[in-house]
Protein backbone atom coordinates (compact mmCIF):
# COMPACT_ATOMS: atom_id res chain seq x y z
CA UNK A 1 0.00 0.00 0.00
CA UNK A 2 1.60 3.22 -0.83
CA UNK A 3 1.21 6.42 0.81
CA UNK A 4 0.05 8.98 -1.84
CA UNK A 5 2.41 9.41 -3.92
CA UNK A 6 5.22 7.99 -2.23
CA UNK A 7 4.57 3.88 -3.87
CA UNK A 8 7.85 2.94 -1.81
CA UNK A 9 6.09 3.70 1.58
CA UNK A 10 3.89 2.21 3.81
CA UNK A 11 0.93 3.29 6.30
CA UNK A 12 0.31 1.36 9.52
CA UNK A 13 -2.42 2.36 12.12
CA UNK A 14 -1.04 1.71 15.59
CA UNK A 15 -3.44 1.03 18.27
CA UNK A 16 -3.60 0.93 22.13
CA UNK A 17 -4.34 -1.44 24.97
CA UNK A 18 -8.71 -0.76 23.73
CA UNK A 19 -7.51 -1.63 20.16
CA UNK A 20 -8.56 2.03 19.45
CA UNK A 21 -6.27 3.75 16.61
CA UNK A 22 -4.09 6.31 18.29
CA UNK A 23 -1.58 7.12 15.47
CA UNK A 24 -0.13 5.71 12.50
CA UNK A 25 3.61 5.02 11.59
CA UNK A 26 5.11 5.22 8.28
CA UNK A 27 7.62 3.04 7.20
CA UNK A 28 9.94 3.89 4.14
CA UNK A 29 10.94 0.75 1.75
CA UNK A 30 13.79 1.91 0.16
CA UNK A 31 17.08 0.75 1.60
CA UNK A 32 18.90 4.02 2.12
CA UNK A 33 16.04 6.18 2.55
CA UNK A 34 16.23 8.35 5.94
CA UNK A 35 14.07 8.61 8.17
CA UNK A 36 13.40 4.43 7.97
CA UNK A 37 10.51 5.09 10.09
CA UNK A 38 7.75 8.33 10.59
CA UNK A 39 5.27 7.38 13.98
CA UNK A 40 3.06 9.82 15.20
CA UNK A 41 0.67 9.55 17.47
CA UNK A 42 -2.38 11.43 17.91
CA UNK A 43 -3.72 10.34 21.32
CA UNK A 44 -2.05 10.30 24.55
CA UNK A 45 -3.46 7.06 25.74
CA UNK A 46 -0.15 4.79 24.99
CA UNK A 47 3.54 5.26 23.29
CA UNK A 48 3.11 1.56 22.27
CA UNK A 49 1.40 -0.44 19.69
CA UNK A 50 -0.60 -3.21 21.59
CA UNK A 51 -1.70 -6.66 19.89
CA UNK A 52 -3.83 -8.18 22.45
CA UNK A 53 -4.36 -11.95 22.28
CA UNK A 54 -3.89 -14.44 25.10
CA UNK A 55 -4.25 -12.44 28.45
CA UNK A 56 -1.44 -14.71 30.14
CA UNK A 57 1.11 -14.00 27.87
CA UNK A 58 2.65 -11.17 26.59
CA UNK A 59 5.76 -10.30 24.29
CA UNK A 60 7.80 -7.32 23.71
CA UNK A 61 9.11 -6.82 20.65
CA UNK A 62 11.15 -3.92 19.20
CA UNK A 63 9.29 -3.00 15.63
CA UNK A 64 5.41 -2.89 14.83
CA UNK A 65 5.96 -5.93 11.88
CA UNK A 66 7.43 -8.49 14.71
CA UNK A 67 5.07 -7.53 17.28
CA UNK A 68 1.95 -8.15 14.47
CA UNK A 69 3.14 -11.26 13.01
CA UNK A 70 3.85 -12.70 16.53
CA UNK A 71 0.34 -12.08 17.15
CA UNK A 72 -0.85 -13.38 14.65
CA UNK A 73 0.97 -16.27 14.32
CA UNK A 74 0.74 -16.96 18.29
CA UNK A 75 -1.90 -16.10 19.56
CA UNK A 76 0.01 -14.47 22.16
CA UNK A 77 -0.16 -10.31 23.21
CA UNK A 78 1.83 -8.22 22.15
CA UNK A 79 3.26 -5.13 22.53
CA UNK A 80 5.77 -3.10 19.51
CA UNK A 81 8.15 -0.68 21.46
CA UNK A 82 9.02 1.05 18.32
CA UNK A 83 12.05 2.09 20.20
CA UNK A 84 14.47 -0.22 22.37
CA UNK A 85 13.17 1.65 25.90
CA UNK A 86 9.95 1.17 28.04
CA UNK A 87 8.70 3.95 29.29
CA UNK A 88 6.60 4.29 32.91
CA UNK A 89 2.97 4.53 30.91
CA UNK A 90 3.59 1.34 28.83
CA UNK A 91 5.27 -0.28 32.54
CA UNK A 92 1.76 0.52 34.11
CA UNK A 93 -0.29 -1.13 31.89
CA UNK A 94 1.39 -4.30 31.09
CA UNK A 95 1.19 -4.26 35.41
CA UNK A 96 -2.20 -3.36 35.22
CA UNK A 97 -2.97 -6.49 32.65
CA UNK A 98 -1.36 -8.91 35.04
CA UNK A 99 0.79 -11.15 32.15
CA UNK A 100 2.38 -14.34 33.60
CA UNK A 101 4.51 -14.26 31.41
CA UNK A 102 6.55 -11.59 29.40
CA UNK A 103 9.49 -12.51 26.92
CA UNK A 104 11.24 -9.44 25.61
CA UNK A 105 11.97 -10.16 22.11
CA UNK A 106 14.18 -7.05 20.53
CA UNK A 107 16.75 -6.61 17.47
CA UNK A 108 19.94 -8.72 17.80
CA UNK A 109 22.02 -5.60 17.21
CA UNK A 110 23.31 -3.91 19.92
CA UNK A 111 21.22 -1.40 20.73
CA UNK A 112 18.26 -4.33 20.71
CA UNK A 113 20.63 -6.21 22.93
CA UNK A 114 20.95 -2.87 25.30
CA UNK A 115 17.61 -2.10 25.51
CA UNK A 116 16.56 -5.92 25.71
CA UNK A 117 18.66 -5.90 29.56
CA UNK A 118 17.22 -3.10 30.69
CA UNK A 119 13.85 -3.75 30.11
CA UNK A 120 14.74 -7.00 31.81
CA UNK A 121 15.78 -5.39 34.65
CA UNK A 122 12.92 -2.96 34.96
CA UNK A 123 10.43 -5.71 34.69
CA UNK A 124 12.01 -7.94 37.13
CA UNK A 125 11.84 -4.73 39.69
CA UNK A 126 7.91 -3.87 38.86
CA UNK A 127 6.14 -6.99 38.13
CA UNK A 128 5.31 -9.65 41.21
CA UNK A 129 8.13 -12.00 41.53
CA UNK A 130 5.75 -14.79 40.07
CA UNK A 131 5.30 -13.28 36.53
CA UNK A 132 8.06 -15.09 34.95
CA UNK A 133 10.01 -12.70 32.54
CA UNK A 134 12.33 -14.42 29.84
CA UNK A 135 14.53 -12.41 27.14
CA UNK A 136 14.57 -14.66 23.97
CA UNK A 137 18.39 -14.68 21.92
CA UNK A 138 17.67 -15.06 18.73
CA UNK A 139 20.13 -13.72 15.38
CA UNK A 140 16.67 -13.63 13.99
CA UNK A 141 14.13 -10.81 14.79
CA UNK A 142 10.63 -12.21 15.30
CA UNK A 143 9.46 -10.63 12.11
CA UNK A 144 12.01 -12.82 10.23
CA UNK A 145 10.85 -16.17 11.41
CA UNK A 146 8.34 -18.71 10.12
CA UNK A 147 5.01 -19.31 12.34
CA UNK A 148 6.62 -22.17 13.43
CA UNK A 149 9.79 -21.21 14.86
CA UNK A 150 7.49 -18.15 16.34
CA UNK A 151 5.71 -21.11 18.32
CA UNK A 152 9.22 -23.08 19.08
CA UNK A 153 10.61 -19.92 20.59
CA UNK A 154 7.73 -19.90 23.10
CA UNK A 155 7.86 -23.53 24.17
Amino acid sequence: IGVGHDQHKVALELRDINNGVVGYQVRNLLPTAKPKYITRFYKNTTDVAWFLGNKETLVITEDYLSSYRTNQDTGYSCIALLRTSLTDKTLMQISDLNFKQVYIWLDPDEAGIKGANKVSKTLRHFLPTKTKIFTVRSMKEPKECSPKELKETFT
